[in-house]
């Protein structure tokens, strides 16, 4: 079967080296076989025009993470664009995209927290099937980053490949116990 690369879903290492930074408590953009989060949005639940402070309830916290790798095809990320733009500042989310870094496409927010690019190699999304990374993506990827009240800070930053993945595997150690 050809699969949609709207299925593939992101490497376990970049969520888990961003999620040592960021507790996320949703994963916006998700499906039953590659979600990262307990709590997920698929796409029959159209996160898009739905609350997701409904999904998440309210909390103590004054700040929750969502994770959200948007479907990359022609004219899907910008509306995840804008609903993250919308969540973090009307329901108080940090909220986490994975996109290509494209600067120059119409999507690219100019305001946001963080635009944080990948460097020294590019992203191998996984496979639906057969659960392995696919290597060929065309374009680098780069974290935009929406935090609640500072969504005009507009920092650009940048962050290895292989760092990610030591942070992502240092994570997985001190969770088993493991020195690091």
């Amino acid at each position: 079967m050809d699969y949609d690369k709207n299925s593939w879903s992101t490497p376990r290492y970049i969520f888990d080296a961003m999620a040592k930074e960021f507790d996320f408590v949703l994963d916006a953009a998700a499906s039953a076989d590659n979600h990262k989060c307990p709590l997920f949005l698929t796409k029959e639940m159209d996160a898009l025009n739905v609350n997701w402070r409904t999904y998440v309830g309210n909390t103590d916290s004054n700040n929750q993470a969502v994770w959200l790798n948007p479907p990359y095809g022609k004219g899907e990320i910008a509306p995840f664009v804008d609903k993250a733009l919308r969540e973090s500042v009307f329901n108080n989310f940090t909220v986490v995209m994975l996109v290509p870094a494209t600067p120059d496409a119409r999507w690219w927010p100019a305001q946001c927290s963080e635009k944080r690019f990948i460097t020294e190699g590019r992203v191998s999304f996984v496979h639906p099937e057969t659960g392995k990374p696919i290597n060929g993506n065309t374009k680098g990827s780069a974290f935009l980053i929406f935090r609640p009240l500072s969504n005009s800070q507009n920092l650009i930053t940048e962050v290895s490949r292989e760092t990610l993945q030591f942070l992502a595997a240092n994570e997985l150690a001190g969770a088993n116990g493991n020195a690091a």
